[in-house]
């Protein structure tokens, strides 16, 4: 007679012999637990490629609005917006409109990735800031606005206003952690908010008692470009903090 078949792990009480034909309910018992275990980690798994592909985007994604920030800034420069067919803010508006639209996907992504009421509510304010300066963007485009009052400007001062707000709560949840913090979060926090003040300031001298002076708007246009920069260098230590 052959001998019974021992599994290693234990010998269950249902075992039989193996000539008979039957199968081992208990190894049947452990092979779907195992599975369920597999299965849990893919999920996971999963999850941790989704997150990781999100910190991916979120990323990269801050080079696309420091180029179209730049780019508006320099079509906002008389010099440049005049060699256009449109000859006015049209290309202006369109590259505002592009990089306030990327910064608003980005700012939704941290907010349901965010915990807790404080972090919620700090992150919602990234919402709103680039969401007043979509409104200004789009108020910019030539046609847009027929009512006669600088709407795009009041919109540009109260969302890069907005902004600073919103990073200054940043600033103070890591300060309130008490952990560590690397130079390149703080250049990245600081950047953004040195690019606000340019884009706040550079927007006074587009308001209407300044647009018949090319170079008051060349002016603002300059502080603009300086604004683009700024979210470059966001962009880089935002690259060097998170993954190197």
């Amino acid at each position: 007679m052959m001998p019974k078949v021992v599994h290693s792990f234990h010998e269950p009480e249902d075992a039989v012999d193996v000539e008979n034909g039957t199968v081992d309910t208990a190894v049947d018992v452990v092979t779907k637990e195992d599975h369920g275990e597999e299965a849990l980690h893919l999920s996971e798994s999963d999850g941790n490629k989704g997150s990781r592909m999100l910190l991916y985007f979120t990323t990269f994604s801050r080079f696309a609005v420091a180029s179209f920030l730049t780019s508006a800034g320099c079509h906002v420069i008389p010099a440049v917006y005049l060699d256009t067919p449109t000859q006015d803010f049209k290309y202006a508006s369109i590259f505002f409109i592009l990089a306030t639209g990327l910064l608003i996907v980005n700012a939704m992504i941290d907010f349901f990735q965010a915990r807790g009421v404080v972090a919620r509510t700090n992150a919602f304010l990234h919402i709103l800031a680039p969401a007043v300066l979509e409104a200004g963007s789009i108020s910019l485009y030539p046609g847009i606005n027929e009512s006669g009052q600088p709407l795009a400007q009041y919109f540009f001062l109260v969302g890069t206003t907005i902004v600073c707000v919103a990073v200054f709560g940043d600033i103070g949840r890591l300060l309130h952690r008490g952990s560590a913090v690397s130079i390149a979060s703080i250049v990245s926090q600081f950047s953004v908010i040195v690019g606000a003040v340019n884009f706040n300031y550079g927007t006074a001298f587009l308001m209407p008692e300044y647009l018949t002076s090319d170079p008051a708007i060349a002016k603002g246009g300059r502080f603009f470009v300086a604004g683009g920069v700024c979210f470059f260098v966001n962009a880089f230590a935002t690259l060097r903090d998170k993954f190197f």
